[in-house]
This record gives structure tokens, sequence and C-alpha cells, in this order.
């Protein structure tokens, strides 16, 4: 098995493939490092290897990460932590604008979305008189006035 080492701890592979999963990630804030260790540990405690318990955690095994936070800088640092944990790991990060899709590729994303982006090129069309798609026209409220 492979050790998985972060800040000198090291964490063992006890992940059991056998079983079918959903996944999730979760954000840790605190007042404390103590604080962010004792909710982790709080969170995860229930991940254990156990056969039938339920429940596992890790980002060895991870294929994706979605950092989707209203704040650029706290997904770009998701995707650093995350890339760093499991480099083969593929990340898709929402920017709040254009302008953090860079940084947000700077910070080792895979994949960067913008609404804000997506939102400014369709009301350009809009504005401009262009052939909107029809994957879009189900997104624009009251529909387009045809003729």
């Amino acid at each position: 098995m492979r050790a998985l080492s972060v800040n000198h701890v090291r964490i063992d592979d006890t992940f059991a493939e056998a079983f079918p999963m959903r996944a999730t990630g979760v954000v840790i804030t605190a007042d404390s490092a103590q604080w962010a260790r004792q909710a982790a540990v709080t969170m995860t405690g229930f991940a254990t290897s156990v056969i039938g318990c339920g429940c596992e955690a890790g980002i060895d095994r991870a294929r994706m990460v979605i950092a989707a936070r209203e704040d650029d800088g706290e997904n770009a640092f998701i995707a650093l932590v995350a890339k760093d944990l499991n480099p083969k790991v593929r990340l898709l990060a929402v920017a709040s604008s254009a302008l953090a899709i860079r940084r947000l590729k700077l910070a080792r994303a895979d994949l960067v979305f913008s609404p804000a982006a997506v939102g400014s090129r369709l009301l350009a069309d809009l504005v401009e008189g262009n052939e909107i798609s029809p994957a879009f026209r189900d997104l624009l409220q009251g529909g387009l006035q045809e003729g």
C-alpha cells in the first residue's frame, strides 16, 4: 500500500474499493487549528475501514474535486491542496469572474467555469441581436420574442 504524507503526518491507505460509494468535498474553517482538527476528527471519525461502516474518507483515490466556494481564493486553495494530495485528481473550479479564470488555472485547476462570463456572453449576444443557442433559451425569463 502507498502511504500518503501531509505536513509530515503519515496517512495509511486503507480504502476498500469493493463497495459502491458517493463522495463530497468539505472545507473546514475554524478560529484555531485546534478547532479545525476537532471538526475534522469529529466529521471523519466514523470513516473507518471496518466492513459495513457505511462511510470512508480520503482524497488519494478521488477522480474529481469540485471547488465551488463563493471566494476565488478559497477555490484556488482547494485546487492547490487537492493537487498536492493527489496530483492525478481532476479539478473543476468555479470562478466568480472572467479575470479569476487565469488565476484558478495557475492554481492547477483542470477545468474552470465562470457563470459570470457565460452570463456576460449571453447578455452581449442578446443586446447585439445574435442567435441564442437553444440550450440557453430556457434560461431566459419570459423566453425570446420571435418575429
